[in-house]
């Protein structure tokens, strides 16, 4: 599929780095809203972290991602994207929801 990114939505870190354990050949953008946790992810393979200010609806986060992904120059248009992240409060962590976005 020549995925050029992974992004994870992550609230505790453990999400991205069991997608780190896994050592994709590709990088890792992990976006958290707590600068604690991106402090942490700094020093676990392939990731790199950013600082969100919130979560929002899913759709808006994940083009805010992608957005931030591209400033960053980790991606660039016409390359694709792998976003995971979940959506219960209670369980943040817990990813059921995995998009292929293509970048524009």
């Amino acid at each position: 599929m020549n995925i050029d990114l992974i992004i994870v939505i992550t609230d505790t870190g453990s999400l991205a780095r069991l997608v780190s354990k896994y050592k994709p050949p590709v990088p890792i953008l992990a976006c958290s809203e707590k600068s604690v946790i991106i402090k942490q992810l700094q020093t676990t393979r392939g990731i790199w972290g950013f600082k969100i200010d919130s979560y929002q609806s899913a759709d808006i986060l994940i083009s805010s991602c992608v957005k931030i992904a591209k400033e960053m120059h980790m991606v660039k248009s016409g390359q694709k994207v792998v976003c995971i992240h979940g959506h219960k409060e209670d369980t943040p962590d817990e990813s059921d929801i995995m998009k292929i976005v293509d970048v524009e």
